[in-house]
């Protein structure tokens, strides 16, 4: 009690975090043979690990799911035990995977755990939308693997839509189909496919999550997020993209205001800053300033959550379109480059051999090449990229249609001066 509350407070809740795990380890002592002693354990050393400044929080995690399966073991039809246990699995899941360690088998647990508690009881909502975000998220790495997500994505909103079926008045199952939706819209928009209909049917599930929940900031985010899509993908087929973007500006605006803390608001505002800026300068009114309040936005996004590997490549992607506007600008495009390749360099010392990341290194490295500099430097950087890009798309053909023109019209530098 006194840790939850301090945390609520803003203050260090560790020290009594520490006192609660104690206590409740004295009580299994005495009743080692209650499920409900070894759950209560579970919840403190997750709560522990979820604590910024926490000092060992896989360790926390490890043990809190073997609390877990201590109280399953003990009573095998405890529902609370297989929510809690699958809750903590996916939970360490995401902790290894953003760490660069094998993720897999922990993520299968929380899968297989969720589906044990729906044995039990089919009809308690947590469990279908803590099932379908757990096959969300396994999607996800699906398509970061070049492999086909449509299996996953609709059993993921199998699971929300049943999910809403029992609680059509709480808005979490709403939100989590819009998920779905805005993730088969972003893959669509990497293909080069409409993402038109996944979008607005994100948008839509969206909204009907803030008709039972308005004061939400996430599900402002979120929609915010969706509506930025769609902007995007009218700008890069020449449309005019305002509507979508005012659209985008007055949700994230609205989820801001509710909640400045939350990395993942700043990351839309990132790009949705700098969508604006591609659009300004689009019609030659952008300045330097307009990609700076992008800039700006997203390292928001990375101080308030430094583990978030794709955050920091969004950043990276954008750093890139950023000095492609100032090349064509006449300006200095070194600086973009520079901070573009740190941000990608950074995600591949945790995970080296992720596509998307490659791509970028690649990408930047290939734009570094039209910089001014020694020919042969300029003529590595281009052979380094392209080495990169070609290495991505080995791991991740689906990357294919975003980075075939880097990889197939950019000309090795020859002599004579960089391109302006």
């Amino acid at each position: 009690m006194w840790a939850d509350a301090e945390a609520e407070r803003g203050v260090d809740p560790l020290a009594h975090q520490g006192k609660a795990i104690d206590a409740y380890l004295a009580a299994i002592r005495v009743r080692e043979h209650q499920a409900d002693a070894w759950i209560n354990l579970g919840n403190a050393l997750r709560r522990r690990a979820s604590t910024p400044g926490a000092t060992d929080a896989a360790g926390d995690l490890t043990r809190a799911r073997d609390a877990l399966a201590k109280a399953l073991a003990l009573n095998p039809g405890n529902v609370v035990a297989c929510f809690r246990g699958a809750e903590i699995s996916e939970q360490l899941a995401r902790w290894r995977w953003s760490h660069g360690e094998p993720h897999e088998a922990d993520l299968e647990q929380a899968l297989a755990l969720f589906r044990q508690g729906l044995g039990i009881n089919a009809r308690l909502p947590p469990l279908h939308n803590g099932l379908g975000a757990a096959l969300l998220w396994q999607a996800e790495q699906r398509w970061e693997e070049g492999g086909d997500t449509a299996p996953l994505l609709q059993q993921a909103q199998a699971a929300f839509e049943e999910a809403r079926r029992l609680a059509p008045k709480q808005a979490y199952a709403h939100n989590n189909l819009g998920e779905v939706w805005l993730r088969r819209a972003t893959i669509q928009a990497a293909r080069g496919e409409d993402p038109r209909p996944s979008g607005r049917a994100a948008v839509e599930a969206y909204q009907q999550a803030l008709s039972l929940q308005e004061g939400d900031a996430d599900l402002w985010a979120n929609l915010g997020r969706a509506q930025t899509l769609l902007a995007t993908w009218s700008l890069e087929r020449g449309g005019d993209p305002g509507q979508e973007l005012s659209r985008a500006e007055s949700s994230l605006a609205r989820a801001s205001s509710l909640n400045a803390r939350q990395a993942h608001i700043w990351r839309n505002l990132g790009e949705l800053r700098a969508l604006k800026a591609r659009w300004l300068a689009r019609r030659d009114t952008v300045k330097d300033a307009d990609f700076e309040a992008a800039a700006e936005a997203f390292q928001q996004a990375l101080t308030l959550a430094p583990r978030r590997h794709d955050f920091r490549l969004e950043a990276a992607r954008f750093q890139l379109a950023w000095a492609e506007w100032r090349q064509r600008a006449g300006m200095d495009a070194g600086p973009s480059l520079a901070r573009g390749l740190t941000l990608a360099d950074e995600v591949l010392a945790v995970r080296p051999g992720w596509a998307r990341a490659l791509a970028l290194r690649g990408g930047l490295r290939v734009a570094l090449a039209d910089t001014p500099a020694a020919l042969e430097q300029r003529q590595a950087w281009h052979a380094e990229g392209q080495e990169a890009l070609r290495q991505a798309l080995a791991r991740n053909p689906l990357l294919e249609s975003e980075w075939r023109s880097r990889r197939g019209s950019a000309p090795e530098p020859v002599a004579g001066p960089p391109l302006p």
